[in-house]
């Protein structure tokens, strides 16, 4: 219902017995404006995640390596991995069963005899390829995949956009996730952070890109800032990770690539539902009478 006291609209929307006043509901109203009118596309950013797969991330590795020549392979601690994903680090992202040991080596026992439950289809199929083809024997250190490349190449960059939206969401401000959105690159940049870890994302690049969103950076020189994020970090691996960067941009092959941004119907129109609704308030009773009068004027003495 609608209350006008004083001059001054006071408006109380009663849900579920409940009145809230105006103040409660159009701050959720201003709200909406600039934070959920866009998504991110899905199919967008397994595009440009291939390109990080491509370009960045190695092939295959087993702890086995290390115990065969351990001067070689000194990762004792790395699980089985593929294009970057490490089966025992990273096992929240693969299953949903609570991981049973901290030793690379007992873990593995527990994961070929099948006592973890996958937590996507995605998953499943991704390492269930390694299974199959019982790449702990049969595949070498840096090993692609062969046949299966392309589809494996796809899966990691499905297994890995959950993460890529949970950091995102958690760390970058919604001006600064809808700058990323719209520019490849800045979606690579942080596709290749999620790889990096939740603290270089956390601590270092989201928080370059939130201050240089909130002081009006755009397009290239916010480019820049990300890419000097990784150069200036005091860390080998992440600033030669941050020259590979600038020159696969240099090099045009992201030049074709379609932003992540789209405009999320279902939230669009909650927004014009409310505007119309608030229009429609305005009209019936009387505010709009003085405005339309103008209109109205104007359009005839033309």
């Amino acid at each position: 219902m609608f209350i006008s006291e004083l001059g001054k609209i006071t408006i109380l929307v009663k849900i579920r017995g409940k009145l809230l006043p105006a103040p409660l509901l159009w701050s959720f109203y201003l709200w909406l404006l600039p934070t959920t009118w866009y998504k991110m596309q899905e199919s967008e950013f397994i595009n440009i995640t291939k390109l990080v797969i491509d370009n960045l991330e190695g092939g295959y590795y087993h702890p086995d390596f290390h115990l065969q020549n351990p001067q070689k392979f000194p990762r004792g601690t790395s699980g089985e991995t593929m294009f970057g994903l490490d089966r025992h680090n990273g096992h929240d992202l693969y299953y949903s069963t609570k991981r049973k040991s901290s030793n690379v080596y007992k873990n593995l026992d527990f994961i070929y005899s099948g006592a973890y439950k996958y937590k996507t289809p995605e998953s499943k199929e991704f390492w269930g390829t390694l299974d199959k083809a019982n790449a702990r024997k049969n595949w070498s250190w840096l090993y692609r995949g062969g046949k299966s490349e392309k589809r494996l190449t796809e899966l990691a960059a499905k297994i890995i956009y959950p993460q890529f939206m949970a950091l995102v969401k958690k760390y970058l401000t919604p001006e600064a996730q809808k700058a990323v959105f719209k520019d490849p690159r800045l979606i690579f940049h942080f596709s290749y952070a999620t790889w990096n870890g939740s603290g270089w994302f956390a601590d270092v690049f989201a928080p370059a890109i939130n201050d240089a969103v909130s002081k009006g950076v755009k397009g290239n020189d916010l480019v820049r800032i990300a890419i000097n994020s990784r150069l200036n970090s005091g860390n080998k691996l992440i600033a030669k990770g941050g020259n590979q960067i600038q020159s696969l941009f240099d090099s045009g092959k992201l030049d074709n690539l379609k932003p992540g941004f789209t405009v999320d119907p279902k939230k669009a129109l909650i927004f014009v539902s409310l505007t119309a609704a608030g229009i429609y308030y305005l009209y019936q009773n009387g505010y709009l009478d003085k405005p339309i009068k103008k209109i109205k004027s104007f359009i005839y003495a033309s």
